[in-house]
């Protein structure tokens, strides 16, 4: 599933955060990661230079090269220090802007792993960054690094419908790769609010709402329980249903008592996060918590 591993780079430290987990991915037979750097487009440059002579414009395109050059000699002192049993690294000096040249070279890639900015995950990143675009339109899985602390816990929310299962597949080869622990999590909502109509009954309506919570709180448990999780994946694997009236609070306050480093989920709709980013529970997730986030896109014919 994750054969073929893209990791862009900026030159920073802080993208750098991606090798590791990237590299632990790949750990398996033809295993490939690709180191991606791309220099300032000459485009750029010349709108930046828009009418001045010719000499400032030859200046630019030296410029252009020069930092082609740094680039490639930087991807390869990263390979050499990188190299290792178990997977082929590759390097990639990319021609034209940032956004265009990672979406098409992911798209013959299986998954794309960055690092995030700023120790509040992606609140700022959410205004015009590179990683929120991304996210927004890659065709393949984004796996997004918040921190340097190794990948040894990973949570799964599911909310019981075929696309949100999507997400345990990956999962569970990333935990392989991580030589981490699997969580599947439910979140049932909170049963409120009958009205008079229900006391018409006799029963208190907190007696119903007691009664449909404990039925779907039985039905959620069963639900995780059913889900097969392949043998030789060796993995250990713990299921938890919870009542939640806001199941995105609820992520986010699972997340950080239970040590939680990764959280997989599942795209909706066929636009991926443009409808998503706004409102629902995944948008807050993805602004909100302090773990990495693994974003996975189901097949086209899944999203509708």
């Amino acid at each position: 599933m994750f054969n073929k591993i893209l990791v862009p780079l900026d030159g920073s430290e802080l993208s750098e955060r991606a090798l590791a987990p990237a590299l632990a991915l790949a750990q398996k037979p033809g295993g490939i990661v690709t180191l991606l750097r791309v220099p300032l487009a000459r485009s750029t440059l010349a709108a930046r230079l828009e009418g001045f002579d010719s000499y400032v414009k030859d200046w630019a395109q030296k410029q252009h090269t020069e930092e082609r050059l740094r680039a490639e000699t930087y991807l390869e002192a990263l390979k050499a220090t990188h190299t290792g049993a178990g997977y082929n690294l590759e390097t990639c000096v990319a021609n034209g802007e940032v956004l265009d040249s990672i979406l098409e070279l992911g798209k013959r890639h299986d998954v794309i792993v960055m690092s995030t900015h700023g120790y509040s995950g992606l609140t700022k990143l959410m205004m015009g960054s590179v990683t929120e675009r991304v996210l927004a339109a890659a065709e393949c899985p984004v796996l997004v690094i918040r921190s340097t602390k190794p990948i040894q816990r990973i949570l799964v929310p599911l909310d019981g419908s075929a696309l949100s299962e999507t997400a345990i597949a990956p999962a569970l080869e990333a935990a392989v790769g991580f030589k981490a622990a699997v969580a599947l999590f439910r979140a049932v909502d909170e049963v409120t609010g009958f009205g008079r109509r229900i006391q018409l009954t006799g029963l208190e309506e907190t007696d119903i709402a007691t009664r449909l919570r404990d039925r779907f709180m039985n039905e959620a448990e069963n639900y995780l329980n059913a889900l097969v999780i392949p043998p030789e994946a060796a993995l250990q694997v713990s299921r938890e249903a919870v009542v939640s009236d806001t199941p995105g609070l609820r992520i986010l306050d699972y997340a950080p008592r239970h040590e939680i480093d990764l959280i997989v989920m599942a795209t909706h709709g066929r636009t991926g996060l443009a409808k998503w980013i706004y409102g629902s529970v995944t948008e807050k997730v993805l602004r909100n918590s302090q773990s990495s986030i693994l974003v996975i896109r189901p097949p086209r014919h899944r999203l509708h």
